[in-house]
């Protein structure tokens, strides 16, 4: 896909947290999936899963600043880490990753046309002490679950430090 493995991420993220403490400015954080993605696959076949998977990741990189970090994380999850960045930064790069992804061309078979949308976890504080970067990866990815619980294609924040209204497509 051409960006960096979850092993990089968790190196950076670490070290993204201690400067976060230092500086006493926010890190911001996204877990994003690609929305019916094993459909998507089993459709489409995992050649084009693959080329989907590319082109989402070049959306991705397309919004981020030099700074961040846009990281496959697993099977259809990427994550991404932003740097001094608060949740409206966060918030806002994450719809423009969702807008983008919603354009990409859709996929025809047959007579089904298939788009790709994904849905965005986003989060973006000073980590705590002892605040480890599994505990933000956990806190994106509930605000996650909940983007997919409330229907998809969609961007939401994590819970009480970062708490405001849903971002909506």
């Amino acid at each position: 896909t051409g960006v960096a493995n979850r092993r990089r991420l968790m190196e950076a993220l670490d070290a993204a947290i201690e400067r976060s403490r230092a500086r006493q400015l926010p890190v911001g954080l996204m877990v994003i999936d690609v929305d019916h993605f094993k459909q998507y696959n089993d459709q489409h076949g995992h050649l084009a899963g693959d080329v989907a998977l590319r082109a989402i990741a070049q959306a991705l990189q397309s919004v981020m600043r030099e700074q961040d970090l846009v990281a496959r994380f697993g099977g259809e999850e990427f994550a991404c880490l932003l740097i001094d960045a608060d949740i409206e930064v966060v918030a806002g790069c994450a719809e423009r990753m969702r807008a983008l992804v919603e354009a990409l061309p859709p996929r025809t078979l047959g007579n089904r046309t298939q788009t790709v949308t994904i849905s965005a976890g986003v989060l973006s504080r000073i980590p705590e002490a002892g605040e480890r970067a599994a505990d933000l990866l956990r806190g994106a990815d509930q605000a996650l679950y909940r983007a997919k619980d409330e229907g998809r294609n969609c961007v939401r924040p994590a819970g009480p430090a970062t708490s405001g209204d849903p971002v909506a497509p």
